[in-house]
Parts: structure tokens; C-alpha cells; sequence
């Protein structure tokens, strides 16, 4: 997965950094992230402290409240999905396949999808 978000405040994280923001934003606790990543807490603490050290804030909050204040304010791209013609789907102008695919993963797993793992 590949983020291009020129010019955002995360262009310092790495895109394992980015989707264990993405999943903290939603207000994930360690153990559900790294249930849902298929890595150890300890991996997911130490992801989170990085993420809190790169983005200047005080805790995995105001690293949540950072993202999701962007995520709001970002210039919205349409894109539309051939299959999918009816319902165009809003994204945001860092990569906009990157974060619907992020958001996808994040469902799938979520609703119990099997990825062959």
C-alpha cells in the first residue's frame, strides 16, 4: 500500500505508521489493531509512539484528532468506480485508490473476511 499525500502533515509516517493511525482514529484499542493487522500489541504500541513522536502531539488522541481534522478538511476528489457508476465514491486528494483501499481492508477485516491468512 502506497500513501501520496505531498504536502500533508503525514508525509513523515511510514504506510505501516499511516493505517495504524487510520485504525486508531477510529477509536481502536492496541489489541484491536493488532488483531486486525496481524501483529503483537507490542508492535502496535511501539507503531503509536513512533506515530506520537513524528506528528509533534501529546498522545494517540491528539494524533487522532490531528488526522481526522485533515481527513475533514482536505480538498475532496470525486472518483468514480466503473462498477459502482450510481454511487461515486468521495476520497481526499493524498492518494485517493490508497485511502478507499485502506478503508476497504480496514471493513473486510472488521467483518471477518478471510484473506487467506
Amino acid at each position: 500500500m502506497t500513501f501520496e499525500s505531498s504536502g500533508s502533515p503525514f508525509d513523515v509516517l511510514s504506510d505501516r505508521e499511516l493505517e495504524v493511525l487510520l485504525i486508531v482514529a477510529k477509536d481502536k484499542t492496541d489489541r484491536e489493531i493488532a488483531k486486525q493487522l496481524v501483529i503483537s500489541e507490542r508492535t502496535v504500541r511501539a507503531h503509536v509512539s513512533r506515530i506520537i513522536r513524528k506528528l509533534g502531539v501529546a498522545s494517540r488522541v491528539g494524533a487522532a484528532v490531528v488526522f481526522v481534522e485533515w481527513k475533514i478538511h482536505a480538498k475532496p476528489v470525486r472518483a468514480v468506480d466503473p462498477c459502482m457508476a450510481e454511487k461515486p465514491m468521495v476520497a481526499f486528494e493524498a492518494n485517493v485508490s490508497s485511502w478507499s483501499q485502506i478503508d476497504e481492508s480496514a471493513n473486510d477485516m472488521h467483518s471477518g473476511a478471510d484473506h487467506g491468512r
